[in-house]
């Protein structure tokens, strides 16, 4: 993580380094959103996955492929269920992943996108465990849809 790091989202900072890292994160995707697909657009401009359970992790190792799912929203924006998709990850480890997701019932912290190069970026999470990953992949999708309220348990809170 280079932005919402662990002592950023369990308040081990002060309120002016919170704020210029919020500012860093901002203009840093200001200066690459034009480069980035179409769906990553979507993604980091208007969809918070801070706080979302995580319900269901897959892993493709022949397709190269990663699939998180889980419940994500609040009680002002409501509740939805997301399904990402990362193809053709290039980093891809399955001990790294296990050691990550060995605990399902997990919640999303603070996640941060990166462009690597033209056709190669990067989506790195931090997750309750105080654990991350970073996911280099070429291209993402994601299919979206309402939930209920009631499909989702709040257990940690990050301030």
């Amino acid at each position: 993580m280079k932005y919402f790091t662990k002592e950023w989202c369990f308040s081990k900072l002060d309120d002016q380094e919170i704020e210029h890292r919020l500012e860093s994160y901002r203009n840093y995707v200001q200066n690459i959103y034009k480069k980035l697909p179409f769906v990553l657009k979507l993604l980091v401009q208007n969809i918070n996955l801070h706080d979302g359970k995580l319900e269901t992790i897959y892993f493709s190792p022949d397709k190269k492929n990663l699939i998180l799912r889980g419940v994500f929203g609040d009680l002002e924006s409501h509740y939805f269920e997301l399904e990402i998709e990362y193809l053709r990850i290039k980093n891809e480890k399955n001990d790294l992943l296990d050691s990550v997701f060995k605990d399902q019932e997990i919640e999303i912290l603070s996640d941060e996108i990166e462009v690597l190069s033209e056709n190669l970026f990067s989506h790195r999470i931090l997750f309750s465990t105080q654990k991350y990953i970073e996911i280099q992949f070429e291209d993402i999708k994601f299919k979206i849809q309402n939930a209920n309220p009631k499909d989702y348990e709040k257990s940690l809170i990050c301030t």
